[in-house]
């Protein structure tokens, strides 16, 4: 998942509307196959709006499904994306080894990636998650996100990356 923002998709990705992953997890829910996904944060082409409406997606797609570590953009020599990002004054740097840079600002990447691992919890209130993703406190001190994610990854799933829920095994 690039991204759930549909200005996102057509100008920077040059993709569908985000309407495909929600039609993608109803189906394999309505079939009892679980979704995994990806995601792609510390975009510095996106706006706190453009994020919200790829939490706004994730909200939208039917349990269970699970959220792997989400990853920063990696902006690939010679490619569309990056030159745009140049184009834009966007401060890259270039990673070791890697054919390719990240942004030097990461665009709130670390409030962004808990606030999206939160959707993976159908405990959690969807309005509350929207509250948190707009609360700017919680946008300067992730680290406390993180406490939180780690105490309900820990009660919650059954293993790491399980599907199981630890309150299904007890029944």
């Amino acid at each position: 998942v690039q991204s759930g923002s549909e200005r996102t998709l057509k100008e920077v990705y040059r993709r569908a509307d985000p309407a495909g992953v929600i039609e993608t997890a109803t189906v394999l829910s309505r079939h009892n196959i679980p979704a995994r996904f990806d995601l792609i944060a510390a975009n510095p082409l996106e706006s706190t709006e453009d994020h919200l409406a790829t939490l706004d997606v994730l909200l939208d797609c039917p349990h269970p499904y699970r959220i792997n570590p989400t990853n920063p953009l990696c902006f690939y020599f010679n490619s569309p994306i990056t030159r745009m990002a140049k184009e834009k004054g966007i401060a890259l740097r270039e990673l070791d080894g890697v054919n390719g840079y990240l942004a030097e600002d990461d665009c709130d990447y670390e409030f962004w990636k808990v606030i999206f691992d939160f959707a993976q919890y159908p405990t959690l209130d969807r309005d509350f998650i929207r509250q948190l993703a707009r609360d700017e406190y919680f946008k300067e001190h992730p680290e406390l996100l993180h406490e939180f994610q780690a105490a309900l990854q820990k009660s919650h799933w059954a293993e790491p990356g399980a599907f199981v829920s630890s309150k299904d095994l007890v029944n």
